[in-house]
């Protein structure tokens, strides 16, 4: 359940009223066993980056977006560097 408190100004002075509403909510939950995509692609794109090919190469090659590649080899280096 949401608050928020609701200020009104008045002559000089201010009130605060709470007022306590809920808010209906949708979303997916997911399985947290099921690797992320990025996670998935990790190695094999770093691999392919370290032989000089671009985010959008291998993007391509391995038919994901450029975003994804990006994400994947940032996630991997910085969980070597640990």
């Amino acid at each position: 359940m949401g608050q928020k408190a609701v200020c009104i100004a008045m002559v000089g002075t201010a009130q605060c009223r709470r007022t306590f509403y809920q808010v209906p909510i949708r979303m997916t939950i997911h399985d947290p066993s099921e690797i992320p995509n990025y996670q998935k692609i990790a190695e094999k794109a770093l691999k392919l980056n370290e032989l000089g090919l671009n985010c959008s190469t291998i993007a391509r090659q391995l038919e994901v977006d450029h975003k994804t590649v990006s994400k994947a080899i940032n996630w991997i280096k910085a969980s070597s560097d640990r």
